[in-house]
């Protein structure tokens, strides 16, 4: 097949999103030839800032125009993280004769830094989903049924660059679209307020709301912890860990990320499952919040303290499906983790989440992006502490960023 002659590299902006890749191709059910899942397996994602050989202590990369990246295919996933700095320095590594594959959510929260790059490309008019009338008769005879057939692309923009090249996933793998956390992600996209208040009158097997902040909710969700801090296999507690999260709007308040990671740590002490009394506790969650290049950790990596015959590590999953301990003395820039921001769980996925929401409509990191990102973190359950006229405010705000570059493609289809 083709596939073994081409050279090809997966990359994502964080450590976590190139693990999750990995993760997939390794458990990837497409009916596809043993040696051909063999080769995916074997194809190791890196963070995007590995793929380009940052130079230490330095703003520049190995790889840039005058020698770029040698590879033919280079997949990115999780695109719409990318900011427009280090969007900029990936197209100046890539070789005119490669291909580029971005994947990602393009309603997702956009990139911390500046720019808005994989939204804006996406929300392009008119060339989503089409193709050209002869590509387009080409797949279809492969499709037997009419409702699937693709739409050749309107002639007036045939001529556009991005003609073709822009295709977006109709059906979510993650969560059946008919299922409650589908329906709501799609009613916050849409700002139907109707369908939110549906939500909050009628809670579902997978969508329950709880204006009240009732804290016997808080507490049965964190319950949950218990799990991992009980499992003795550090490899097997670490995935319990990664199957529920709580996630915050915001780092300061009452319902901010460190009063919240401070409730549930003297919730969890009062139940006798932590005792707190040291920096690195046993079984305390922590999140790395800067890249460590020379010990492969980056920022976003999520591990767990564990004593192991005498000796105090924190120990994270390898892209290899393993774990390894890494000395708490050589991680100073750490953050504990029962609680994250939304921004922070981008790239990640869970069982169950928890959204506590700020009891303040009036703050504009609230917006549409942000909690659709939330709700869609979670697989099968999802729950949401906040008032309703809060919800109704993130439906209604959209993040105000545009990058350009929509216009540009625009603008030099219509010189060519």
């Amino acid at each position: 097949p083709v596939f073994m002659l081409l050279a090809l590299a997966l990359a994502a902006p964080t450590g976590k999103a190139a693990m999750r890749m990995a993760e997939s191709l390794i458990k990837t059910n497409l009916p596809l030839p043993e040696s051909i899942k063999q080769q995916f397996a074997a194809l190791q994602p890196s963070t995007l800032h590995s793929l380009l050989k940052r130079e230490k202590d330095s703003p520049y990369y190995k790889h840039n125009r005058e020698n770029p990246l040698p590879y033919d295919v280079i997949i990115i996933d999780e695109a719409s993280m990318i900011d427009a700095a280090l969007f900029a320095k990936m197209l100046e590594a890539i070789a005119p004769s490669s291909r580029l594959l971005l994947l990602g959510d393009k309603d997702q929260l956009a990139s911390v830094e500046a720019g808005s790059l994989f939204g804006d490309l996406c929300r392009i008019k008119g060339v989503l989903n089409r193709v050209g009338e002869e590509k387009a008769g080409v797949i279809n005879s492969f499709l037997l049924s009419e409702e699937q057939h693709v739409v050749g692309i309107d002639s007036t923009l045939s001529a556009h660059l991005l003609a073709e090249h822009i295709t977006e996933l109709r059906f979510s793998h993650r969560f059946q679209g008919e299922e409650g956390i589908g329906r709501l992600s799609k009613a916050i996209i849409q700002n139907s307020e109707t369908d939110i208040a549906h939500f909050i009158a009628h809670p579902t097997h997978d969508v329950q709301i709880d204006q009240q902040y009732d804290e016997k909710v808080f507490h049965s969700f964190i319950e949950g912890y218990e799990a991992y801090i009980c499992e003795e296999n550090v490899q097997a507690a670490l995935q319990k860990l990664g199957a529920l999260r709580v996630l915050c709007a915001v780092r300061e308040g009452e319902k901010g990320l460190y009063q919240t990671n401070r409730k549930i740590e003297k919730y969890l002490t009062k139940q006798r499952w932590l005792d707190i009394s040291t920096p690195f506790y046993e079984n305390r969650p922590i999140i790395i919040t800067r890249n460590y290049y020379s010990l492969g950790l980056f920022n976003g990596d999520i591990g767990i303290v564990r004593t192991i015959d005498g000796e105090t590590k924190v120990w994270f999953e390898t892209s290899e499906g393993g774990v390894r301990g890494i000395a708490p003395v050589y991680l100073q820039d750490v953050e504990t983790v029962f609680a994250m921001t939304v921004h922070k769980s981008q790239g990640s996925e869970y069982d169950r989440v928890l959204l506590v929401l700020p009891d303040s409509p009036h703050l504009p990191l609230l917006t549409r992006e942000l909690l659709y990102t939330a709700v869609t973190r979670a697989k099968t359950i999802v729950v949401i502490q906040g008032r309703a006229d809060v919800l109704y405010q993130c439906a209604k705000g959209q993040v105000k960023r545009a990058s350009g570059i929509a216009e540009r493609f625009t603008l030099h289809s219509q010189i060519q």
